[in-house]
């Protein structure tokens, strides 16, 4: 269906298999996750929490995060993977839409469209960060004195807020003096400058993949699907030309009227490069 709406890039084979496949291989994980018990003896994270309170509270949490490890199975690291490999695949289902639209349609390759897209990509984490940590708490990953869900929910929102209102003026800057191009591949520099340009904007893309990775092993969604739908977004601006001035205009119109006025003569300034009609 998506496929017949107008100027929408028909979703290929290629892009279809490769989200598809991450996605089954994360819930496949993730089934085999669930299949063993969060910990090995159950109940044990409130006994423990019990049984550490007499300790001094500096050392309550090391010593509670300590021995929990003991009874720790396979169940995290399993379901966790599995959640990143299943967000892996739809952060690029993601990036392909962005990167399709942004080739498609030319209103996307305007400052404005470019600049909501950006946000919306830092918005999404937010909700994605409450579920984060309330999977979390579910399977009882901290001990019950220490009410780190709400803290850090509030904490990461207020992050994600900055970090979208900083990086906007930086995506300004390496888009200042330049215009969108119609394709994504990159283009060689010319410049001491350009080069420099582009091997941040390359340090940011390598950047977004080292925090994939990780995200992908702590199963961290939103991390995942924001990073790489960003992706398109870098190679937008690295593909991007830079405006000279000697780049080409749109012609003006000629201001010369199709008959000359009765009270102009070839002899005026204004036609005398231009062949008047004799009648």
């Amino acid at each position: 269906m998506l496929a017949h709406l107008p100027g929408f890039t028909v979703v290929t084979l290629t892009s279809r298999w490769i989200p598809g496949t991450l996605a089954a291989l994360g819930i496949l994980l993730w089934i085999v996750g669930v299949c063993f018990p969060v910990y090995s003896e159950p109940g044990i994270a409130q006994r423990l929490s019990h049984e550490l309170q007499s300790l001094p509270s500096s050392s309550q949490s090391r010593e509670w995060y300590r021995q929990m490890k003991n009874y720790e199975t396979p169940h995290k690291r399993l379901t966790d993977l599995g959640r990143g490999m299943m967000a892996l695949g739809a952060g690029v289902l993601v990036a392909h839409y962005v990167g399709a639209f942004y080739l498609r349609h030319q209103g996307w390759k305007r400052i404005g469209y470019f600049s909501v897209v950006w946000l919306g990509l830092w918005a999404i984490k937010i909700p994605f960060s409450s579920w984060y940590y309330k999977v979390r708490l579910w399977r009882w990953d901290f001990p019950i004195w220490d009410d780190v869900t709400t803290i850090n929910v509030m904490s990461e929102s207020m992050v994600w807020i900055a970090g979208a209102l900083v990086s906007l003026p930086i995506v300004f800057a390496f888009l200042f003096r330049h215009e969108f191009a119609s394709n994504l591949p990159p283009r060689r520099p010319s410049g001491w400058l350009r080069w420099a340009r582009a091997l941040a904007l390359w340090l940011w893309l390598a950047l977004l993949i080292v925090i994939v990775g990780a995200s992908v092993w702590d199963g961290d969604e939103g991390m995942i699907i924001s990073c790489v739908g960003a992706m398109p977004l870098l190679l937008a601006m690295l593909s991007a030309n830079p405006k000279t001035a000697n780049s080409p205009t749109t012609p003006a119109a000629d201001a010369s009227p199709l008959l000359p006025p009765t009270d102009q003569t070839s002899e005026s300034p204004i036609y005398r490069f231009t062949e008047l009609p004799k009648y």
